[in-house]
């Protein structure tokens, strides 16, 4: 079985989030950047709320029941979910990749197999962001949207559009091909809806 590395090279300077001075040429990465945010898999967007600040998308873990059947069932690797995620601006945010996943069904972030997981452990308190919402089965997230306009209703006013463009295959639920819509009410958000489908 994969044992996974730990300090993770992958990690270094890829899955994380940069910040770069805009009047500045000539600047090297990483040196001239401030990370803000790292553990992110495969993240495809990011937009911000005018309330609250910068979120990101991103896709997390695939196929993890085919290369772990005696530690994560087929129907227990459907929960594992895409996440939409805050960046706070200080600090360096961990998202938990590649050690964790987040299990939207149960609501709780899990320690990854190829870290010692067996879809019941859990991380220690505190190393990684809870997400403000879980999308599963993975139907991987494509842009990301808040919405600053008037012209739709006001439940929609400041909320999060999601493009998907569907998991890659195998996922026993169908979906996936939509537009997801997180309301935000007071900077927090709510369930998520499908806004459109098909």
């Amino acid at each position: 079985k994969p044992v996974g590395l730990n300090p993770c090279p992958g990690i270094q300077d890829r899955g994380g989030i940069w910040k770069f001075k805009a009047d500045k040429l000539n600047q090297k990465f990483p040196a001239d950047g401030v990370q803000v945010a790292t553990g992110l898999r495969d993240l495809d967007a990011m937009d911000w709320s005018t309330s609250t600040g910068l979120y990101a998308v991103m896709h997390d873990r695939n196929g993890t029941a085919a290369q772990f059947p005696d530690l994560v069932s087929k129907d227990e690797g459907e929960n594992i979910s895409d996440e939409l995620d805050f960046i706070p601006a200080k600090g360096v945010a961990h998202m938990g990749w590649p050690f964790t996943y987040w299990d939207g069904k149960r609501n709780i972030r899990l320690m990854a197999p190829e870290y010692g997981g067996n879809n019941k452990t859990q991380p220690p308190a505190g190393l990684y962001v809870t997400p403000v919402a879980a999308f599963y089965p993975s139907h991987s997230p494509l842009d990301l949207m808040f919405y600053k306009a008037t012209q739709f209703p006001a439940h929609y006013r400041g909320g999060a559009f999601i493009v998907m463009h569907g998991g890659n295959g195998g996922h026993a639920a169908p979906g996936g091909y939509d537009v997801k819509f997180v309301p935000f009410a007071n900077g927090k958000a709510g369930a998520p809806e499908t806004f459109a489908d098909g």
